[in-house]
């Protein structure tokens, strides 16, 4: 294997520019030489760099109108174009020769976005710009831009390493390794090597192993995005080329990948830590991500399989400050989820068959809902589902021994969220526990529901619900453990609910070791 090290430049300063100048004047220019590439951060300019002014670099979308009289008189658009107004900083798409304002909040205000340059000349701490600013920032931070390092080996052979040094090392653009097999992208540790955008900039992913390939890896580096209240910006075409489609931004990207491996790897503030997709056999191990500030809207899971076969996520975790998307198998077979550590991060399968999930373990804290459009108080801990459909669900899956800790109630209601959903035939539930809080007014909701299924031939055995649910007579809907079609074996509840026959040896105190025996086997 060839291995290429990195010449990255973790080399950052401040400076200032004027609107419509090339001409940058930096605290330190030691670090940049002619026709290296930089980045000047959003943060400087008299909007501060939050969401509905103008950045350095321009923004997003790229056109705009003075007013709505101005964007009502354009009805010529293509279906899909994004625009704001410059009076209001409101985002629009045209369709059909009609702008529609957009709500959803990551591009409902038009985006401040960065400057990324060449250097084509240096006098003293004065460097000469490729384009120039569109507004003045001033005492701006100013990185080395590391894309371009990267990208010098998009021509290199398959089987080729591409190894980081320890350093923080910013990018206007992605890592692109289209195509490629055999590559392997490594840091030193992902506590020592973290590649990040800056605040204002965006690509599809930080990390992009896409197009047909297989072997390839990605380990032991951090990525950082910037999927903050302010600061944010989505992925969009170049300005004037087609701006029908905006993205939010993911961490590391497998897509058309056989036997791919994303392992010991770390993700601050993306929309997506790590996504496979239309994959076979690859996997996700030790991944660990982090939102500070949690979503303003739901984007995606952040670590997320979708229409792949095979593969697992082992050992990985997802930590947020506000309840979120965490870990899901998207309309894919064969899958698992192995030691799943959640804070305010929950765990899906959507449209899968024959999948496992072992071992997880999530906590929800005290306050943790942001908002309804962010994560609605009527989902769950685990989904199991086939909302979108489009793949035989027969052979169920088996959930092994998780455990929901509900630390607090989730917003001021006192609402708390059911621990299991299931609504696909031939699930197994074997082992755990869901320790709920006692129902308190004035929720509507109904209080501690460890287990609530609606799937056929749905299968507890030994699992334990703590806490007191909504007075009323036990029904699918208000009991600790409801089960509409199915069996339920040695569980434990105050509230039990199956059709006739179903539960067996169920509220009785906790399984002897007999019983837990006779689950085991189960197994």
């Amino acid at each position: 294997m060839a291995v290429v090290n990195l010449a990255a430049s973790a080399f950052s300063t401040t400076g200032s520019i004027s609107a419509s100048s090339t001409s940058l004047t930096v605290a330190d220019a030691s670090g940049f030489a002619v026709n290296d590439y930089l980045i000047v951060e959003i943060g400087g300019e008299a909007g501060a760099g939050a969401r509905g002014t103008i950045g350095v670099g321009g923004a997003w979308p790229d056109l705009s109108y003075a007013n709505a009289v101005a964007m009502r008189a354009d009805t010529g658009r293509a279906d899909g174009q994004y625009a704001y107004r410059a009076d209001t900083g409101n985002v629009y798409r045209s369709f059909g020769g009609v702008w529609q304002q957009q709500t959803y909040y990551y591009w409902a205000k038009v985006i401040p976005r960065s400057l990324a340059a060449r250097i084509i000349a240096k006098a003293g701490n004065v460097l000469t710009l490729s384009v120039p600013a569109v507004v003045a920032t001033t005492n701006a931070k100013v990185y080395f831009d590391n894309f371009p390092v990267f990208n010098a080996r998009a021509a290199d052979a398959n089987g080729t390493e591409i190894a980081w040094p320890a350093g923080n090392f910013a990018l206007s653009d992605m890592c692109w390794a289209q195509g490629k097999s055999g590559w392997h992208m490594h840091g030193t540790s992902k506590t020592a090597t973290k590649l990040f955008f800056p605040k204002g900039i965006s690509a599809v992913a930080l990390i992009d192993f896409s197009g047909t390939g297989s072997g390839n890896r990605v380990s032991n580096l951090c990525v950082q995005g910037n999927a903050l209240t302010q600061g944010y910006m989505i992925a969009w075409n170049p300005p004037g080329t087609d701006q029908t489609a905006a993205k939010a931004h993911m961490g590391i990207l497998f897509s058309s990948q056989t036997n791919g491996v994303i392992s010991d790897t770390k993700s601050i503030d993306t929309f997506q830590s790590a996504v496979v997709s239309y994959c076979v056999n690859t996997s996700i191990y030790r991944n660990d991500a982090f939102l500070t500030e949690g979503l303003q809207e739901y984007v995606q899971w952040q670590i997320h399989g979708a229409d792949s076969t095979g593969g697992e996520f082992v050992d990985c975790t997802v930590t947020s400050a506000k309840l979120t998307a965490g870990i899901e198998w998207f309309r894919s077979t064969g899958n698992i989820i192995r030691n799943y550590t959640g804070v305010n991060a929950t765990v899906s399968l959507n449209s899968c068959d024959n999948w496992q999930v072992i071992n997880p373990a999530i906590a929800i804290t005290a306050n943790s809902q942001l908002n309804q459009t962010s994560f609605g108080k009527n989902n769950s801990v685990i989904t199991i589902t086939d909302t979108i459909g489009g793949l035989p669900i027969s052979n169920g899956g088996i959930l092994t021994n998780p455990t929901i800790n509900m630390q607090g109630y989730i917003n001021a209601e006192n609402d708390e969220l059911t621990g299991i959903i299931v609504g696909v035939p031939n699930v197994r539930i074997i082992g755990g526990t869901y320790n709920g809080l006692d129902y308190a007014a004035p929720s509507t909701l109904m209080g501690p529901q460890g287990i609530r299924s609606n799937g056929l031939n749905t299968l507890v055995s030994c699992f334990t619900c703590h806490g007191q649910i909504a007075a009323g007579s036990a029904t699918v809907d208000r009991a600790n453990i409801g089960v509409n079609n199915g069996l339920i074996f040695y569980s434990r509840a105050g509230s039990i609910y199956g059709t006739p026959g179903s539960v067996a040896l169920a509220g009785n105190g906790l399984p002897t070791d007999a019983q837990n025996v006779a689950c085991h086997r189960l197994q």
